[in-house]
């Protein structure tokens, strides 16, 4: 997880200094558009690390399933804008859950 996280995070790096250019920073970025992400802008920009994985009961099932919902929901997202759903309406269900 970990590894696969700080490989996304270099992605990232460079996605945004290649999109954003030195006119905008991912932040004013951010702002313009009105992204409300505290957790994301917390490890993305300011930290730049992956969460850690925390299992509260030691035996990580909990966290194990919500890692899978995570990932059919990312997926489900990344589907429809593949399918050029482009609307603030169809994307914005998908990515507030």
């Amino acid at each position: 997880y970990t590894a696969e996280c700080n490989k996304l995070i270099s992605q990232f790096r460079l996605a945004e200094k290649a999109a954003l250019g030195k006119t905008m920073t991912t932040e004013t970025f951010m702002e313009l558009y009105q992204l409300e992400c505290p957790r994301a802008r917390e490890r993305l920009l300011r930290m730049g690390v992956p969460e850690q994985i925390k299992s509260g009961d030691g035996s990580g099932q909990h966290d194990a399933v919500t890692i899978a919902e995570t990932v059919q929901m990312f997926i489900t997202a990344m589907d429809a804008v593949k399918l050029e759903q482009r609307a603030v309406d169809e994307l914005k269900p998908l990515l507030s859950d």
